[in-house]
């Protein structure tokens, strides 16, 4: 059992048909760059607040942004395009640095994860907006399922941050 809960590794989901169906139907199409040139291990679960018990990966950052964006924009009726280059984005979304950490308080999880990003516009003026957002749960497990959740609600976060930045621009 401790030896299952060593590394756990979180993978991006796939966008829903839904959501794509709503990119089609966008009126305004945005080209982003996102870049997160950060490791894969995020953070650590804690047995009794400060024993390592094991590592939090989170494979392929960029995409879990990617998606969360995709969602989001494409709500506000804006379709994104992503690009390879910064000289071809309107917008470049950096990450800065992600952690992702579980501390196990004996009865309890306590579930913590932080995200820093740099939303930079290209196209409208050459400013940059610095913005760090933080989720914070209690559960009373620490495992795949829920780290994933606190994840993914921290990406929607910062997706929907974004969004009202670039449409507000």
């Amino acid at each position: 059992m401790l030896l299952g809960c060593a590394h756990t590794r979180i993978a991006p989901r796939q966008i829903p048909p839904e959501v794509l169906r709503l990119v089609e139907l966008a009126q305004k199409r945005v080209s982003i760059k996102v870049d997160c040139p950060i490791d894969e291990i995020v953070g650590h679960q804690y047995l009794l607040i400060f024993l390592p018990f094991g590592r939090i990966s989170v494979a392929e950052i960029e995409d879990h942004l990617k998606h969360a964006l995709v969602t989001e924009l494409s709500q506000l009726g804006i379709a994104p395009f992503y690009v390879k280059h910064d000289k071809d984005a309107d917008f470049v979304v950096r990450c800065d640095s992600l952690s992702l950490t579980a501390y196990d308080l004996i009865f309890f999880r306590h579930i913590v994860s932080n995200i820093s990003l740099r939303l930079v516009s290209n196209r409208f003026s050459d400013n940059e907006l610095p913005f760090t957002l933080n989720e914070s749960q209690y559960r009373a497990f620490a495992f795949h399922p829920q780290l994933e959740r606190v994840l993914q609600k921290l990406f929607t976060t910062a997706a929907q941050r974004i969004g009202r930045e670039i449409s507000a621009l």
